[in-house]
């Protein structure tokens, strides 16, 4: 009752394929607000996490259904739910995917995107190394540019 876990939750829970949840991870999956709709959502584009922690921990990191079909149309649809909550977790938005693939730096894999945010590159650092004459850095180039500190 504290977490407003009742028998509908229960039994919906167990219709969606949590039917042998213990009594705490239902409630740690209704108090971290992992609702019946995002469990269907999230099932409805591919992921239905063999464990409710898997979902939990998802919600818990910010990754939510638009979020997926953002990247599925990007051409990231055949990440893992601990991949995307990996890119959450580092700061790859869709506006950066977008941001450096107009900049020509296309078909990056989910390492190097995260990489390349881990290390500040940005769309402004790609502009100022290209206006210094290197047009084509790779990504893993982009980084040892950063790396030693000659672009700053």
């Amino acid at each position: 009752a504290v977490h407003d876990v009742g028998p509908k939750y229960v039994k919906t829970l167990a219709s969606e394929g949590y039917a042998k949840l213990s009594l705490d991870e239902v409630q740690r999956a209704k108090a971290h607000g992992v609702t019946i709709e995002y469990i269907r959502d999230m099932k409805a584009l591919g992921y239905h996490a063999p464990a409710i922690d898997g979902l939990v921990r998802a919600h818990d990191h910010g990754v939510q259904a638009a979020f997926i079909r953002d990247l599925k149309a990007q051409g990231y649809g055949n990440l893992t739910i601990d991949e995307i909550v990996r890119l959450r977790d580092h700061g790859v938005t869709l506006d950066y995917i977008t941001d450096m693939k107009d900049l020509g730096i296309k078909d990056l894999t989910m390492d190097q995107l995260v990489r390349l945010r881990d290390h500040g590159i940005t769309p402004g650092f790609v502009n100022h190394v290209r206006a210094r004459g290197i047009k084509d850095a790779t990504a893993d180039e982009l980084v040892r540019l950063e790396n030693g500190g000659l672009w700053k």
